[in-house]
């Protein structure tokens, strides 16, 4: 069924990182996004907290063992103002300075965009 003159929720890829791969130093959780996101969400099955970044250096986030973050760029919309969107980038893990390696779990990266249809 087609919807006209609306703003569509999509989904990127789900992007995963099992504990194995998580270091000290920034790991990507997958590929760049392929969208300018209205929402995202990053779930930490681990049993260490993680630290997060855009580009693979400088820390933006943070994530509790067994915890998880949501952005939601899209909920204050006005009629007047532009949706914000946060630009296409990819997610980068690495275990918080004061933490041992994870023995167990994942990251999971869910990513929500909006699609003009």
């Amino acid at each position: 069924m087609a919807i006209a003159n609306a703003i569509i929720a999509d989904f990127e890829e789900t992007r995963k990182l099992s504990f194995g791969s998580i270091t000290a130093d920034y790991v990507a959780v997958g590929s760049a996004f392929n969208n300018a996101l209205s929402g995202l969400k990053v779930y930490n099955t681990t049993n260490s907290a993680l630290d997060i970044a855009f580009d693979g250096i400088t820390n933006k986030e943070f994530v509790p063992s067994n915890g998880f973050f949501v952005w939601d760029f899209g909920a204050n919309k006005t009629d007047s103002a532009g949706m914000m969107k946060f630009p296409p980038k990819r997610v980068y893990v690495k275990i918080d300075e004061d933490e041992d390696l994870p023995t167990a779990g994942k990251v999971v990266v869910v990513a929500l965009f909006a699609n003009s249809k």
